[in-house]
């Protein structure tokens, strides 16, 4: 197999972890189920199969844990709702059309905020 075609079956394996990922709740059966998978196909030597359920994991992982990041974050509880922040402007303004973009670093806390801004 080419070394195109490999990459092509990861990259769709990883996304099709994600796939999964967001359509089913149980994460913890979804990872024991293709690591069986995964065992099966290295002792019957289909490396190439075996390493794309190897993405496919990899992808349901990346996707939980990128929910996780995102239910655990401090900043959550403002969302959709006006605040007022105090920071350190991060960083230069970027300007593209009528639409700036700045970072805003909060005293205090380890995120960062994208401001967009219209004129």
């Amino acid at each position: 197999m080419s070394c195109s075609k490999l990459l092509f079956y990861l990259c769709l394996s990883f996304i099709f972890g994600i796939f999964l990922n967001s359509f089913l709740e149980s994460i913890g059966l979804l990872i024991f189920i293709f690591s069986i998978l995964f065992i099966f196909l290295i002792i019957f030597k289909k490396n190439v199969l075996a390493i794309s359920v190897l993405f496919l994991i990899f992808g349901i992982i990346h996707s939980e844990q990128s929910i996780i990041r995102v239910e655990n974050n401090e900043l959550k509880n403002f969302f959709d709702k006006k605040i007022e922040v105090i920071g350190v402007i991060d960083g230069e303004s970027r300007v593209k059309g009528k639409i700036q973009k700045f970072t805003l670093k909060i005293e205090g806390q380890k995120e960062k905020i994208l401001i967009l801004t219209t004129f």
